[in-house]
């Protein structure tokens, strides 16, 4: 038993020695992890070999208890890590920080161009996109127009003077004139107008008696509408708008009777009746200031006394003055 106790503190004293030795003496300089295991390993080598040609005995170190490299070590390993254009333990230790500023300056300014590039590629798609102002009728025009106009005049159907005692008329195509004064609000509009209109119409009966009429109807009408403006293209447009009013309407005419001795009858009317209108129209800029439209106008008249209500398709031409 005591043998074996001095065998074993002849083995163990050498390894003290040798650890106390390898910790006094640990290295100054900048060493990897791996170059200084390996050191240590080698100088665990020598100090066995020593204690073998010392003590005689041949020991072996088991292979379990040499360092095994793991997973993890060696994934760890395997990490990309700075270029190094010396070996670390062949560097001083200035060159070492001066090697660590260098990486450090080239990661700044790498960043530095990554986000200026970035800047520019963000300014360049903001550039690209285009916003579209919206257009309003008022800005590019003015607010207040006057428009004189002529026009052609169209009563549909037939007109009934006097029930079944006179026959029934048809118009013809009339004529008449105007003025539209407006005021804008962007794109939406109102204005006032006055126009008046005339048409001749003429019936004729025929059985045991002959009766021929002649006359003419005359629409005065006063009224206020309200409207929208619809741009068609840099300098075109379109409208559309409705109103109400009031109408002179006045009607004279002429009855012949044919029975033996002509008999001659001139009759002539007005009142004052309720109308509305509406209207679309396509307009032009020809000029600064200055715009032409054609309008299609529906006027329907109330009636009166004996005379039905009429219908008046109306066809306007008319230049305005903007200002």
């Amino acid at each position: 038993m005591k043998g074996l106790l001095h065998s074993f503190c002849l083995v163990q004293l050498p390894l003290v020695i040798s650890f106390g030795s390898l910790i006094a003496q640990a290295p100054n300089e900048m060493i990897t992890r791996d170059q200084y295991l390996d050191k240590l390993e080698e100088r665990f080598l020598d100090a066995t070999s020593e204690l073998n040609e010392i003590s005689g005995i041949k020991f072996q170190v088991p292979e379990s208890s040499l360092s095994q490299a793991s997973r993890a070590q060696s994934s760890f390993d395997n990490l990309p890590g700075p270029i190094q254009t010396k070996s670390p333990d062949l560097l001083s230790d200035d060159e070492i920080i001066l090697e660590i500023m260098r990486e450090e300056t080239e990661i700044e300014e790498t960043g530095v161009i990554l986000i200026e590039e970035s800047n520019e590629t963000l300014e360049e798609k903001v550039l690209e996109v285009k916003v579209v102002p919206p257009r309003y009728l008022e800005d590019e025009l003015g607010r207040f127009y006057i428009q004189p106009f002529i026009g052609l005049s169209l009563i549909s159907g037939q007109m009934n003077l006097a029930g079944d005692a006179l026959p029934a008329v048809d118009h013809d195509l009339g004529y008449g004139l105007g003025v539209n004064y407006g005021r804008r609000w962007g794109n939406l509009y109102g204005e006032i107008h006055l126009s008046h209109y005339e048409n001749d119409f003429s019936g004729v009966y025929a059985g045991s008696v002959i009766v021929d009429v002649d006359g003419s109807t005359y629409i005065t009408n006063v009224g206020a509408r309200l409207g929208y403006n619809f741009f068609l293209g840099q300098k075109s447009w379109i409208k559309a708008a409705t109103g109400f009013g009031f109408a002179e309407r006045r009607t004279i005419y002429e009855t012949k009777i044919t029975a033996g001795s002509p008999i001659s009858i001139s009759k002539g009317e007005s009142s004052s009746v309720f109308s509305y209108d509406f209207l679309v129209a396509m307009a032009y800029e020809f000029s600064t200031g200055w715009d032409a439209s054609i309008t299609y106008r529906f006027l329907n008249v109330n009636e009166y006394n004996i005379y039905d209500d009429i219908s008046t398709h109306l066809f306007e031409v008319g230049v305005a003055r903007n200002f």
